[in-house]
């Protein structure tokens, strides 16, 4: 989705296929890391779920659509 948003935004596909491997090799990188919280984490409920599923489709919407704005208007 977020390489979508670069295309959408303008981006040369070069500069896309530069990003996806970025982020390929990071998540490859941090894939086996063995850090664990300090405490055992408090099992979430459905709800709260739901609600940080909201948010985070808020934060994405909003910071992407800042993007295409910002690119519209370099234009």
């Amino acid at each position: 989705a977020l390489l979508a948003l670069g295309w959408l935004a303008g981006f040369s596909p070069g500069f896309l296929l530069a990003a996806g491997v970025v982020f390929l090799i990071l998540s490859l990188l941090t894939m086996g890391s063995a850090v664990k919280p300090r405490h055992e984490l408090k099992p979430i409920r459905t709800l709260d779920r739901f609600a940080m599923a909201g948010a985070l489709l808020a934060v994405f919407a909003i910071h992407g659509y800042g993007v295409l704005w910002a690119s519209a208007q370099l234009v």
